[in-house]
């Protein structure tokens, strides 16, 4: 085969698929025809007998093609280039934050560099969220099928490079996109300042991001992370920290138990925070949302947001039924193995306690110390979200269905470094140029004739109305409203 190609063709930070889509389009040829030149001899091997499968067409470690055939026809060794280039952009990081998690499984593309033949592996980086190139939005979605284009080679049979899975072109509103052969050597320059600096990080920041602290999920889509990091890494400018001592093994101690401790008392300390600053003023109208407190045969009254936001927070907090359960978590000892005394963000959590304990440098007053930090930040995180879910929904007397592991960090974000010369753990906190604020948000019962209940009003909670002798009526009324928030069942 007589390949159509110039070695200046690949581009600094490049990314394989963008190598192979030009390719296949400077020699018009489809996937399949582009494995079976370069795929190894257990690819072509595979090819003959089924599919173009995902295992051939996937672009992040390329084990099925022939590495030393493409090496000899492109003058570039595309597994080297690519390896490269990750280890630029992302070899910094601590191993818990490995390139499956920091890279984007989907295709992540700017439609400008596509439009020019080019798609750079900086936009399949998690924190990137704008073509450091264009300064324009990414996209990872189809503009024809609207579907999320898989980081593969696509498997249909048109020979062309650069389109979706369904066939469309990627490139614009163009179907037949004609590559302009004598601009694919021009090298786009970063004009994304944050990025470029990053880029250029000297040998002493690159080692503080090796010892950096982060809770993973504060990394998906939040604008501000590498920002953080960036100033985190070269910044000597030390606000909240603490010494760390060595580990004392000679001190009996249950790991667990006090993990457990630790956070079941930092919650305890956020709730009452709560209590005393943003529900200051709202405690009868929390009475009001959780006794179901009203008039009988009246409309079941406005929830007050700010006690919308509260009792919700608790019930998915800690997968209880606010209106029936006591949802303070109880003291435990005697624990085998990791339990946190919360539901939201389990899994998550778990993952970054254990990476905590896995790190033996770490003392457990340390330990306790981020552990602390960072539930009490989630904690607030969540009642942020419930807030913002409240002004939407609280009037509506409806509750939405969340998903608890994908925590909303809400332009905020935060993390610990750990400097092994002198010791010391620094915290570091973060926040974008959008805050959130409470000033728009209106209580209905503001007014103090509402901060006593009348003598008509009493709970028509399901439990209390038997107690009381209430009507039928009025029972499923209340049921009907309960199932409306979606509580859960006593």
């Amino acid at each position: 085969m007589e390949l159509n190609w110039r070695k200046e063709w690949i581009l600094p930070f490049e990314s394989p698929w963008s190598i192979l889509e030009k390719v296949k389009s400077s020699n018009n040829i489809n996937t399949k025809q582009f494995l079976q030149f370069f795929g190894s001899s257990q690819t072509v091997v595979g090819l003959k007998y089924g599919k173009v499968g995902k295992q051939y067409r996937e672009v992040v470690h390329m084990k099925l093609l022939d590495h030393g055939l493409l090496e000899e026809l492109l003058s570039t060794n595309i597994k080297n280039h690519t390896q490269k280039y990750i280890e630029k952009i992302a070899g910094m990081f601590p191993h818990y934050l490995n390139n499956e998690f920091l890279f984007r499984r989907n295709l992540t593309y700017c439609e400008d560099c596509l439009n020019n033949n080019h798609h750079s592996i900086l936009n399949q980086f998690l924190l990137i969220n704008e073509c450091p190139y264009h300064l324009s939005k990414l996209y990872s979605v189809c503009f024809h099928c609207k579907r999320t284009v898989p980081y593969l080679l696509p498997a249909h049979d048109l020979e062309q490079g650069f389109l979706c899975e369904c066939g469309m072109s990627l490139q614009g509103n163009s179907v037949n996109h004609t590559p302009v052969f004598n601009e694919w050597g021009s090298q786009p320059v970063i004009k994304n300042e944050i990025v470029a600096n990053w880029l250029l990080l000297s040998a002493e920041a690159l080692d503080k991001i090796k010892n950096i602290i982060i809770f993973k999920p504060l990394l998906i889509n939040n604008e501000i992370a590498l920002l953080h990091l960036l100033k985190t890494a070269t910044s000597q400018e030390r606000k909240t920290y603490i010494i760390n001592r060595t580990r004392n093994k000679r001190v009996q101690t249950n790991l667990f138990d006090e993990i457990y401790e630790c956070i079941r008392l930092i919650l305890q300390v956020y709730e009452k925070n709560l209590h005393n600053t943003i529900l200051c003023n709202h405690k009868h109208c929390i009475k009001r949302f959780i006794g179901l407190i009203k008039e009988e045969g009246a409309d079941f009254p406005e929830i007050c947001p700010f006690a919308y936001a509260y009792v919700f927070w608790k019930e998915s907090l800690f997968n209880i039924n606010p209106f029936f359960n006591d949802p303070i978590p109880k003291k435990r000892k005697g624990l085998r193995y990791l339990q946190i005394p919360f539901y939201a963000y389990r899994d998550s959590v778990e993952e970054f306690i254990l990476t905590l304990i896995n790190n033996k440098s770490l003392s457990i007053d340390s330990l306790k110390w981020i552990i602390s930090h960072s539930i009490f930040k989630i904690a607030k995180l969540h009642f942020v979200e419930w807030l913002k879910n409240a002004e939407k929904y609280s009037h509506k007397h409806f509750k939405p269905t969340n998903n608890y592991e994908l925590i909303n960090h809400n332009n905020i974000f935060f993390s610990f470094l750990y400097n092994e010369n002198d010791q010391i753990i620094e915290y570091n906190e973060s926040e974008g140029n959008i805050k959130f604020s409470t000033e728009g948000i209106r209580c209905p019962y503001n007014d103090k004739k509402f901060h006593k209940f009348s003598e008509n009003e009493y709970s028509h909670l399901p439990m209390r109305l038997v107690f009381n002798q209430g009507s039928e009526k009025d029972k499923k009324a209340a049921e009907k409203y309960m199932s409306g928030l979606k509580v859960l069942h006593s």
